[in-house]
């Protein structure tokens, strides 16, 4: 597993300019709009975000997931690709609920993350292309584009259906092993929780993926897991303060797998 991040110019490719894309090319080009692609995806999913960008998503069907709609489109060469707006929450959301400042946009840094942690090894949704349109100044909107990954649900979902023992512990061994290697790959998530996990619990093997890496970072070193731990921890503590739905021994499983990975990689 590597420990440093490849160059950022070589994980990201050309900049897509909005004059170059095959519909509506002067439009495209007089709102401000930039498209970045992970390296080999079609330009079909640059078409896809802009029109999700510019409220042309017709072919997409909408979807109410987390804090704000996310399109969901077929693609030819990709497959089904997710398309998410970044939506404020927290006390942000009582000045603005869709504009972002700075230089860089999010939607960019966090296709870069994926890409990197895609490399080192860690089971993340996997990145196809980010989207920003400026308005002024620093101030944008963003989005980022995904492949979908179908019948899956989130780790917090999964555990209210009360499945099994058996499921349990080979699910949250999963879990635990897919967190040592976010920690080991230097992948710092500052909102880890049991609604940005995925589970996928019909299978046996593959059946996790992590996501929402807004404001994660990735560093050249592994990373302490606890601080995560007691954030998932924290995190399921409001979902389930009675602890009805997640048991001990859930818990304890979790942590054994993930601190057996950990010093084995």
């Amino acid at each position: 597993m590597s420990g440093t991040a490849p160059p950022a110019n070589a994980l990201q490719a050309s900049l897509v300019q909005a004059s170059s894309l095959p519909w509506h090319g002067a439009e495209l080009a007089s709102v401000r709009l930039a498209v970045w692609l992970a390296p080999g995806v079609s330009s079909e999913v640059a078409e896809l975000i802009a029109g999700c960008a510019l409220g042309k998503e017709h072919a997409a069907e909408r979807l109410a997931l987390g804090r704000g709609a996310v399109w969901l489109a077929r693609t030819e060469k990709e497959g089904s690709v997710l398309v998410r707006p970044y939506v404020r929450g927290g006390w942000a959301a009582r000045v603005t609920t869709y504009w972002y400042f700075g230089f860089r946009p999010r939607s960019l840094v966090e296709l870069e993350t994926l890409l990197v942690l895609a490399q080192r090894g860690v089971p993340v949704v996997e990145g196809l292309a980010a989207a920003a349109r400026r308005v002024s100044g620093i101030g944008y909107r963003a989005w980022l584009a995904t492949r979908y990954w179908g019948e899956s649900e989130t780790l917090w979902d999964w555990w209210r259906r009360g499945p099994a023992a058996a499921e349990r512990r080979r699910v949250l061994t999963a879990v635990g092993v897919a967190l040592a290697r976010l920690h080991r790959a230097g992948g710092a998530h500052p909102d880890l929780n049991a609604r940005n996990i995925l589970v996928r619990a019909g299978e046996e093997n593959d059946c996790v993926r992590l996501l929402d890496f807004d404001r994660a970072r990735c560093h050249p070193h592994p990373l302490d897991p606890r601080p995560a731990l007691r954030r998932l921890a924290r995190s399921l503590r409001k979902l389930d303060p009675d602890a009805r739905v997640v048991r001990e021994e859930d818990w304890t499983a979790l942590e054994q797998a993930l601190w057996g990975a950990y010093e084995q990689q």
